[in-house]
């Protein structure tokens, strides 16, 4: 016979699960992210960017507290960027506008005839 000894189910060594990290914010980081992702091509429409800039800052401060920090900082950081854009092109499109550039603009100077 052999000199293994079997343990009763009761003694035997249990195998535990690995601890699961928090989770929960998960979502909120990279969210963040691709909206400051978006932000950078959006930045242009005063409709788009500004929104897009304002949803990306707030959802980047819930991530904040999430296990994915440095994705919520970048995407902090990058809709940051897409909502000085955007305030920079509403402020020259009202300028323009302003100034009446857009009296003298024909848009049938673009086709091609």
């Amino acid at each position: 016979m052999t000199d293994e000894t079997v343990l009763p189910p009761s003694l035997e060594p249990e195998i535990l699960p690995k601890p699961v990290p928090n989770t929960e914010r998960g979502w909120a980081g990279v969210t963040a992210l691709v909206l400051g992702l978006i932000n950078l091509f959006a930045w242009c429409l005063p409709i788009c960017g500004a929104p897009l800039s304002i949803a990306g800052i707030i959802i980047g401060f819930i991530g904040l507290k999430s296990p994915n920090r440095g994705i919520s900082i970048a995407g902090i950081v990058l809709s940051v960027i897409g909502l000085i854009l955007s305030v920079i092109a509403t402020a020259g499109f009202i300028s323009l506008w302003a100034s009446g550039w857009f009296q003298n603009f024909d848009p049938n100077q673009f086709y091609f005839q």
